[in-house]
C-alpha cells in the first residue's frame, strides 16, 4: 500500500492577554482553523488565577514571558525554528507578530478586539502599534464603524479589513434549565435575569444596577456572574446583596466556556450595559463597542433576549429583529421587566438573528479564504533566509547581554578604585 502524508501549514498566534478559555470568539477561530487542517500554536503571557488551556486538538497553548532581552530573543528563536507559515497578532500581539514576520519572511495579520485611541493613551504609546501594522496582510475587526476607527488609529487601509463579529460558532438548540434556581434556592416560578462576562469595571454599570434592585419586580431574580469569578467583592456591593433577596452573585469562574451552557440555558433574559469612563480600554473602545460585545452575542446564541443600552449598529438590530429592548437609563429597567413580553422577544428571534449575522461558522469564511491565499503564496520563501535571521537574533541577544555585563563590571571597578 502506498503511503503518503500532507504537511500541515503552521500558524502562530501571539495573544498577550492569555484568556483564550474565556474568549469564545478566539477559541472558535482556532478550532475552525484546526478543523481546516492547520496546525496552530497560541503564545500567551502567564495569567495566574484563570484557566489557560489549548482550546482543541491540533492547537498548542504555550506560555512565554519576555522578562529580559535574552529571554525575549530566545522566544523569537523558538518560534522561528517552528517554521511557521503565517503569524497572527491579537491586539498588542501585532507588535511581536510583525517582528516574527520580518525574521521568517512570512505574512502576518491582526485580530482586533480592543481599539486603543491615541488621544486616550498618548501618541508615543501608539507608535509601535502603528509601525507594526504597516505591512499586515489583513485585519479582523467586528463591524464597519470599528473598522473606520481602527483605520484612523492604526493607519490600516480599508482593503485589509475582514469583518467578524465577536461571537462563537454554531447555534444552540434552546432547552430551558434551572441551574440558577437550584443553586440559589430561587422559587421555580421566578424569572432569571443574567448579567455575565466582564462586569467588575465601572464601565459595566454594576453599581447602577445594584442601586435600583429594591425597585425591581419581586418575581425577577438577578444573577451576576463575572467571567473570572469574584475574588474580593466590594463591601458596598456585599451590603446591597445581603439586604436583597432577589440579587445573587456567582462567585466562581468556569474553566472553559462549554461549562456555561447550563447556566446560560437557565436565564430568561441577559443584561449588557456599557458606560464609557475614559482610559485606554474603557473610553471610546466602550462607546463604540458595536458588534464586539461578547455578552450580547453569547446571549443571542443561546436564545436569550437582551436588555442593553448599547449604541449603533446593534441598537438598530434590537428594534428591527425584536431580540431585546434598548434602555437609556437604568431606572427604565423596572418598567421593562414588569411588562416583559416573551412572545414579542422570542427565543426564536434571538437564535435566528445569531445564525444570520453572528455565527462564526459563517463569518469566518473570508478569513479562511484569505489565509489560504496567503499560505499558497508564502510557500516559496527561502529557508536559508530564516536560518540567517535566527543567527542574527542569537547574535543580537548575546551582544546585548555582553554590553550589560560590561557596564556592570565598569561600575564595580569604579567603586573599587575610585572610592
Amino acid at each position: 500500500m502506498e503511503s503518503w502524508c500532507v504537511e500541515m501549514s503552521r500558524i502562530c498566534i501571539i495573544h498577550p492577554e492569555g484568556n483564550i478559555s474565556n474568549n469564545p470568539n478566539l477559541s472558535g477561530i482556532v478550532e475552525i482553523l484546526c478543523k481546516n487542517n492547520y496546525k496552530v500554536d497560541i503564545y500567551s503571557s502567564s495569567r495566574p488565577g484563570i484557566s489557560q488551556k489549548s482550546p482543541c486538538c491540533g492547537a498548542n497553548f504555550i506560555i512565554q514571558d519576555d522578562l529580559t532581552n535574552i529571554r525575549r530573543n530566545k522566544n523569537y528563536v523558538f518560534k522561528l525554528l517552528k517554521n511557521y507559515d503565517i503569524c497572527i497578532g491579537v491586539d498588542k500581539g501585532i507588535i511581536e507578530a510583525s517582528y516574527i514576520s520580518r525574521l521568517a519572511n512570512i505574512p502576518y495579520g491582526l485580530i482586533s478586539y480592543e481599539i486603543l485611541f491615541s488621544d486616550e493613551i498618548g501618541l508615543d504609546n501608539k507608535k509601535s502599534e502603528i509601525e507594526a501594522c504597516k505591512n499586515i496582510s489583513f485585519a479582523v475587526v467586528q463591524d464597519k464603524k470599528r473598522a473606520s476607527f481602527l483605520s484612523s488609529e492604526n493607519k490600516i487601509t480599508n482593503d485589509k479589513f475582514i469583518y467578524i463579529p465577536t461571537a462563537n460558532k454554531g447555534t444552540k438548540k434552546y432547552r430551558k434549565m434551572n441551574y440558577w434556581h437550584k443553586k440559589f434556592g430561587i422559587p421555580p416560578e421566578n424569572k432569571i435575569a443574567l448579567y455575565m462576562g466582564s462586569v467588575l469595571g465601572k464601565w459595566a454599570m454594576v453599581r447602577e444596577l445594584l442601586e435600583i434592585i429594591p425597585d425591581l419586580p419581586k418575581n425577577w431574580n438577578i444573577v451576576i456572574h463575572n467571567r473570572y469569578g469574584f475574588k474580593n467583592l466590594v463591601p458596598s456591593y456585599r451590603n446591597i446583596i445581603n439586604e436583597s433577596k432577589n440579587i445573587h452573585i456567582s462567585e466562581y469562574s468556569f474553566e472553559n466556556f462549554s461549562e456555561m451552557e447550563e447556566p446560560l440555558s437557565s436565564a430568561d433574559i441577559g443584561f449588557a450595559f456599557y458606560k464609557p469612563i475614559g482610559g485606554p480600554n474603557a473610553g471610546k473602545n466602550i462607546k463604540y463597542i458595536g458588534l464586539s460585545s461578547g455578552k450580547i452575542s453569547t446571549y443571542l446564541q443561546y436564545g436569550i433576549p437582551v436588555i442593553s443600552n448599547i449604541g449603533h449598529p446593534m441598537r438598530d438590530y434590537f428594534k428591527k429583529y425584536n431580540i431585546g429592548i434598548i434602555i437609556d437609563k437604568m431606572e427604565e429597567l423596572k418598567i421593562v421587566l414588569s411588562s416583559w413580553d416573551t412572545k414579542k422577544f422570542s427565543r426564536e428571534n434571538c437564535i435566528n438573528f445569531f445564525s444570520k449575522y453572528l455565527d462564526l461558522d459563517k463569518t469566518i469564511v473570508p478569513l479562511l479564504a484569505k489565509v489560504s491565499v496567503l499560505l499558497n503564496n508564502s510557500k516559496v520563501k527561502q529557508k536559508r533566509t530564516i536560518y540567517k535571521n535566527i543567527f542574527m537574533v542569537i547574535f543580537r541577544s548575546i551582544r546585548i547581554e555582553l554590553k550589560k555585563l560590561k557596564n556592570k563590571i565598569i561600575k564595580i571597578l569604579k567603586l573599587i578604585f575610585f572610592q
